[in-house]
């Protein structure tokens, strides 16, 4: 047995927990006690955080038969893209993407559901970095990639269409070749 089988962690158990067990390879469980020390975690929770993007987040992303690009790849394709063809595949992808997510993780229509959304879903998904905040009232995004202007107006696009459908609003816009800042107006952020 190693010693990384050994190890139990002491921390409170919620009350909507259970108990379950599993064999690991002795290298793999090496690394995960390496990676929850790296990332301030207990194994626990790293483990439950994994296995819940694994089984919940994982399946809504469709996979092209394995297909991976490289950033330079991707940036050009996006550069070749027609403009208003770009927008309008971006505003079909929230239209169908959206609502079904939103379905199957039984996210409420709010605000505080689509900072999830951002977070946890698109973010996850390498979309982008994004900090989020309210601040005066309002509900600020401020999103940030590596994949040039004709991403930023991928997202903007996506964005406007995801918040329409979710509350009704359209979101005001700041969009750079990295960045896109997006802002919902006081009247939405506490719903």
């Amino acid at each position: 047995m190693c010693s990384a089988l050994r190890h139990v962690s002491r921390t409170a158990v919620k009350s909507n927990t259970t108990m379950k067990s599993f064999r690991l390879d002795c290298d793999l469980a090496t690394a995960l006690s390496r990676c929850a020390e790296t990332r301030q975690l207990t194994e626990t929770t790293l483990v439950s955080n994994i296995l819940e993007e694994a089984i919940r987040f994982e399946p809504l992303v469709q996979n092209i038969g394995g297909l991976g690009l490289s950033k330079p790849v991707f940036t050009k394709i996006l550069a070749q893209t027609n403009l208003d063809g770009l927008e309008i595949a971006a505003a079909e992808c929230a239209r169908e993407n959206v609502p079904v997510i939103f379905h199957l993780l039984e996210l409420e229509k709010t605000t505080a559901s689509l900072d999830f959304f951002l977070k946890k879903i698109l973010e996850g998904w390498g979309w982008f970095k994004a900090d989020t905040k309210i601040k005066n009232g309002n509900y600020t995004a401020k999103i940030v990639h590596d994949y040039g202007l004709m991403w930023s107006i991928f997202l903007k696009s996506y964005m406007t269409d995801a918040f329409e459908l979710v509350i009704k609003e359209r979101p005001q816009f700041e969009v750079t070749d990295r960045t896109v800042i997006l802002t919902v107006p006081e009247m939405h952020t506490l719903s």
